[in-house]
């Protein structure tokens, strides 16, 4: 059965419905807890519910050109959704600061330390420091803010991700899932559900959790590049 876990080992939920997408997507959880932009942990075990199957298709160390290719991506799609779901590590406090005053959800974050709010817009260095690293999740509005979003990006970890549907395609091998399809670029990071930090970005485009490699390769294909790796798990 699906779990999501709040990390601050306060409150634990066994319910299907409430193991929703990883990238800010906490619908189901009770707002005083998100709202702040609370770091959730979703973990689906396979056969559950059903999680995307991610292929990288571009990768470039260059943050500009990874969201460009994903973008490209985007357009390909049949149906996108109004949201974007984004994560964000915020490593510094010059990073904190800049997210805040452009991403919904990051001005305000839970400390545990502190059992309270830490606004970032007005809270002093030294508060913000000893919350460090900050890990923030957030929906913004698609076509509206995602390049203002990149460009406040820091030196941590970052995803954003576009959902969406697939066009029917006879060469692919299933077919196209609005609860699957997609689109992801990951700043720093090679994995579709977070890793380890990397120097370079990763594009991924998320199909249905049967997986669907011959849709991936002329995915990538339409922006000039090839699969570059396995499926990975997605969301």
């Amino acid at each position: 059965m699906p779990e999501v876990v709040c990390t601050l080992g306060r409150q634990r939920w066994l319910d299907e419905g409430a193991a929703v997408r990883r990238c800010g997507f906490v619908k189901r959880l009770p707002r005083s807890l998100w709202a702040g932009g609370l770091r959730v942990r979703v973990i689906c075990h396979l056969g559950a519910v059903g999680n995307s199957r991610a292929y990288p298709v571009f990768r470039t160390i260059d943050a500009a050109e990874a969201y460009l290719r994903a973008r490209q991506l985007v357009q390909l799609l049949e149906y996108v959704e109004d949201d974007v779901a984004v994560s964000v590590e915020l490593r510094t406090v010059a990073d904190a600061r800049r997210m805040a005053a452009v991403l919904p959800g990051a001005a305000r974050v839970w400390s545990s330390n502190r059992a309270a709010y830490v606004d970032l817009r007005s809270a002093a260095e030294d508060e913000i420091a000893a919350e460090l690293p900050i890990h923030v999740l957030a929906d913004i509005q698609a076509g509206a803010a995602e390049e203002t979003v990149l460009g406040a990006l820091g030196e941590g970890t970052a995803s954003m991700q576009w959902g969406g549907r697939w066009p029917e395609d006879s060469d692919s091998e299933s077919d196209p899932h609005p609860k699957y399809d997609g689109v992801q670029v990951a700043f720093h990071d090679d994995r579709a559900q977070g890793g380890e930090w990397v120097a370079h970005h990763t594009v991924f485009v998320h199909v249905t959790k049967w997986g669907d490699s011959a849709r991936a390769r002329s995915l990538a294909a339409h922006i000039g590049s090839s699969v570059l790796g396995d499926a990975q798990l997605g969301i």
